[in-house]
């Protein structure tokens, strides 16, 4: 499972950490560990630091280690896990949207490149789905985007599959029964409430109900066959991507 919010940590568990990380990436599916990767110091600078918290061991508990950083700095970046590896792919790092994919592995706490993106996108949703990485919409530094490609590990390859119905940057994403789901976001005009899945055995795109309010920058998760979505942003309060 993969939480990525925006604004703010996405796990209930106390924090202390040192680091003004502001717009944090989260993920928890390393198996025992949660990682905090790159984001925004409340100054609005970008980060390659990398924190991790293992809830798991007593000596550690209530507190958030520095890991290996990135190669490259990172704010608004996609992070998912595949293969007991974390990925962080695409971003911002203050000037330029990034189509550069790293790969973390904690047993060494070394970071490595693989394959590039086709497109350059901050903003973006990532999940994996059958030892395939997705990626889903984003921003370009122009507009935003509708494209999805998919990750081979196996090969070091990306490759473009089916576009959303919308253009979505800053969306949820989940994973539930195979299918992935691409939750509100926004195409820089407006905010949407409307959620769409897609199929990775037919490549096909499926509209479904709508949230009950618009929201982007949200965090989304499954959790025992149902999708959660927290927080975000309602109204066009914070326009920096």
């Amino acid at each position: 499972m993969i939480l990525k919010g925006f604004c703010g940590l996405c796990v209930l568990l106390k924090s202390n950490k040192s680091n003004c990380r502001t717009k944090q990436r989260c993920c928890y599916d390393v198996p025992g560990l949660i990682f905090a990767v790159g984001g925004l110091t409340n100054t609005g600078d970008s980060l390659s630091t990398v924190e991790m918290f293992d809830p798991t061991t007593m000596m550690y508990k209530g507190k958030w280690t520095c890991v290996e950083p990135m190669n490259s700095i990172r704010s608004r970046v996609g992070v998912a896990v595949m293969n007991r590896q974390l990925y962080a792919i695409g971003g911002f790092n203050g000037h330029d949207r990034l189509k550069t994919v790293e790969v973390f592995d904690h047993e060494s706490n070394k970071w490595r490149e693989v394959c590039p993106l086709t497109n350059k996108r901050s903003a973006l949703g990532a999940a994996v789905v059958n030892e395939r990485l997705y990626v889903c919409g984003g921003y370009d530094g122009i507009s935003s985007l509708s494209s999805v490609e998919v990750y081979n590990a196996n090969a070091d390859k990306w490759s473009m599959t089916t576009h959303m119905h919308k253009q979505r940057s800053a969306a949820g994403i989940a994973v539930l029964d195979n299918f992935i789901y691409v939750i509100g976001g926004h195409d820089g005009m407006s905010i949407f409430n409307s959620v769409e899945r897609f199929n990775v055995e037919t490549g096909e795109w499926q509209l479904v109900k709508p949230m009950g309010s618009k929201r982007c920058r949200l965090g989304a998760a499954a959790l025992r066959g149902k999708i959660y979505v927290c927080g975000g942003l309602v109204l066009w309060l914070l326009l920096s991507f």
